[in-house]
């Protein structure tokens, strides 16, 4: 075998899937690198095995870093405690469990409810009426479609309860706010730079758990005034300000 050869040919693969990445949200282009059985084994979390799963796991891996969510939930008051959230296990799990040890950590509790099908989420929504301060969607396909994110802004609308979205146009039909990734470019970046970490002895092991470092914030004043905050202005402040923190937090700055 010619090393030699075999180490530039991975380059430049892992080049043509960092452009890929940076191109934007193009899943099926960035899983094209990736054969039907493979095996990706995230530092401290369970591996994710097919590329059905590893589809949920590019996704997420695309959006923000667990711990913002919480943070801002805890900007709209005191009051806010429970975080609902509803998920498929065989997508979503590992974000789920690592989520779960977030809240904890935040003086947060998460209130899950598992489902298997998008029809299963009205009897989901019904379950956690009385149950929650805030609902929270998760990067997961199995609750991603419009006609699901519908009812859940329908529920928040009729129990007065906040949600955070994936991306702008979540916020646009009605969530208060969104947390998505903002730069295509740095998540190729990103992966480019864990690629030639491992590709120069780095073990993989030793690989943080990598999210995207660059995230952009959607808030829905109209939204927030529906649903009664008392100062929908200030909420507008205050969660601009923790995502100020938590950026500068990120780059070391």
């Amino acid at each position: 075998m010619d090393l030699a050869a075999e180490r530039s040919l991975l380059l430049q693969r892992d080049a043509e899937w960092a452009a890929a990445a940076s191109a934007g949200r193009d899943l099926e282009r960035v899983l094209s690198y990736w054969t039907d059985d493979a095996i990706v084994m995230p530092p401290g979390l369970p591996a994710v095995i097919g590329k059905a799963a590893l589809r949920e796991y590019v996704r997420a891996s695309m959006n923000i870093p667990v711990e913002q969510p919480f943070r801002l939930f805890k900007q709209l008051g005191p009051h806010v405690k429970r975080i609902g959230v509803i998920y498929n296990s065989a997508r979503t799990g590992y974000l789920v469990k690592r989520a779960q040890a977030v809240a904890r950590e935040e003086g947060l509790e998460l209130v899950t409810r598992p489902i298997t099908s998008p029809k299963e989420v009205v009897a989901a929504l019904e379950s956690l009426q009385d149950g929650i301060d805030a609902l929270w969607i998760l990067p997961d396909e199995t609750i991603l479609s419009q006609a699901v994110i519908q009812q859940m802004l329908l529920f928040s609308y009729r129990r007065k309860i906040p949600v955070l979205g994936l991306s702008d146009r979540h916020a646009q039909m009605g969530a208060v706010f969104a947390l998505s990734f903002a730069s295509g470019l740095d998540i190729g970046r990103q992966a480019g730079e864990l690629a030639h970490a491992i590709l120069a002895g780095r073990a993989v092991a030793d690989v943080p758990y990598t999210t995207a470092r660059k995230v952009d914030l959607t808030v829905n004043l109209k939204a927030a005034q529906k649903l009664g905050l008392e100062n929908s202005t200030d909420v507008h402040r205050r969660v601009s300000a923790v995502l100020t923190y938590l950026r500068s937090e990120r780059s070391g700055v």
